[in-house]
């Protein structure tokens, strides 16, 4: 199944609640993944759910390979729809080094937008601001979800004084 720009995806959270996410974009600087917006109202298995009523304060954005999410059958494509928010994607992303992913607290940090370059943080809000810009497990997602965090050991985000 071809997966496109505006696709929206049925999430089972369990087995009487489901959320929804629309694929915004893909992000040639992470992977190539999805970008996805994760509306954060659960709905019962009973009620519709309807984009024009979606608020983008209550949700998430993450980077995800949807395919991955299809063949767990964590999500399924149950819609199409224009963008619910359009590009340029409002989100700055945040990463740390690899090599720094075990450790409580690091500064070594770049932060970039959609489809741009990567690039230090200019100031301490500009990072704390950032949404984390790893790929991630649909299994995070449904984390997310339910926890309004991820589940990962991930660093704190330190920052560098000059």
């Amino acid at each position: 199944m071809t997966r496109r720009v505006g696709d929206i995806y049925r999430i089972t959270v369990n087995r009487s609640e489901y959320a929804y996410a629309q694929h915004l974009t893909n992000d040639s600087t992470q992977l190539s993944s999805n970008v996805v917006f994760v509306f954060g109202k659960k709905l019962r298995a009973n009620e519709e759910f309807r984009l024009e009523q979606a608020s983008r304060s209550e949700g998430f954005f993450a980077h995800v390979f949807l395919k991955a999410g299809e063949t767990l059958k964590i999500w399924q494509r149950v819609a199409w729809s224009p963008p619910f928010i359009s590009e340029p994607i409002p989100v700055l992303w945040s990463k740390c080094a690899d090599k720094d992913r075990q450790l409580e607290s690091t500064e070594n940090w770049l932060v970039w937008r959609t489809n741009e370059e990567r690039r230090a943080p200019s100031n301490r809000e500009e990072l704390t601001n950032s949404e984390l810009g790893m790929v991630m497990n649909p299994t995070q997602i449904l984390e997310r979800i339910e926890h309004a965090s991820y589940s990962i050991k991930y660093p704190r985000r330190a920052w560098r004084q000059t």
